[in-house]
């Protein structure tokens, strides 16, 4: 989208599609794919995360000038995942953007926040050690102020259940835009090139072009739990600090997180918080379905 000024010239560059989410649903991977097409220009950084408050860029100018690079190409774009579940952004995306072309990926919401929760250990903003725990604490946490204020990460990564309830969220942006695409992670697992090309084709870009169909953003569970914490709290403070000490102690956390994953450890829900979770999910799942007009019987 090419955004004129009053003397007619090109002013500035905007996105014509976004990828919003949900989050641990295959969305990087769909960035990773659609980055490398010749029509396609994505920015380096993957979630600019703009359209969601307190969180990624914090200016508007600053998100339009992830873009000018890609002023030659047909479809420009960005993935951010946290755009999905949060009720102010199809409408705030809407004022600034326009009537853009929209892209959701979904997954099974047990599985998919099962992953969130181990992506949260690998990345060191999750600290309690247990599936269930977080998913006790999910409440407390969203409804206390001091956690609000002062959580290590997005807020809306701690929702684990909330955000599994997925049909409320695409409604919003079926409400709010007019072309609106959604996959399922099965789609991008199971028929990759079936996929692409029907996304090709909703973007009105060459759909022949075929990329490298790497899986992207597994989730790995560091051995030291409380250790990942801590040092991605150093990493933080110090990666983009000036000076030669800054540039020791960013490069040792950020090695020392590596590490800790080396020997990470795996771990599994149980059947019987899965059982209860799949109960729990099943009205809003069969909802979803009849509204997406897709057979969802299997996430039920």
């Amino acid at each position: 989208m090419v955004i004129e000024s009053k003397a007619g010239a090109a002013s500035e560059i905007l996105p014509n599609f976004l990828v919003v989410g949900a989050a641990k649903a295959g969305s990087t991977s769909l960035y990773h794919w659609l980055k490398q097409h010749p029509d396609v220009f994505m920015p380096k950084w993957k979630e600019p995360c703009y359209f969601v408050n307190n969180y990624g860029v914090g200016e508007w100018e600053e998100y339009v000038s992830l873009f000018q690079p890609g002023r030659d190409k047909k479809a420009i774009g960005e993935a951010s995942a946290t755009y999905l579940a949060n009720p102010i952004s199809p409408q705030w995306i809407y004022e600034k953007l326009g009537d853009i072309s929209i892209i959701i990926v979904l997954r099974n919401p047990v599985e998919r926040i099962f992953s969130l929760y181990r992506h949260g250990l690998q990345y060191g903003y999750e600290t309690i050690p247990t599936f269930e725990g977080a998913l006790r604490e999910e409440e407390l946490r969203l409804r206390s102020d001091a956690f609000r204020e002062n959580a290590p990460h997005y807020l809306l990564d701690y929702a684990y259940f909330t955000t599994g309830l997925y049909y409320g969220q695409v409604k919003r942006y079926l409400d709010t835009f007019s072309r609106v695409k959604i996959y399922l992670f099965e789609d991008l697992v199971g028929s990759k090139e079936q996929t692409y090309k029907d996304l090709c084709r909703f973007l009105g870009i060459n759909d022949d072009f075929v990329p490298d169909f790497k899986h992207h953003n597994a989730s790995i569970v560091p051995r030291f739990i409380k250790a990942q914490f801590v040092l991605r709290k150093y990493y933080k403070a110090y990666r983009f600090r000036p000076g030669l000490f800054a540039l020791i102690v960013s490069n040792f956390t950020l090695s020392m997180m590596n590490l800790n994953l080396t020997f990470g450890v795996d771990i599994k829900i149980s059947p019987g918080l899965k059982d209860r979770l799949r109960a729990a999910y099943r009205p809003d799942i069969m909802k979803l379905g009849g509204l997406i007009n897709r057979d969802l019987s299997g996430w039920a």
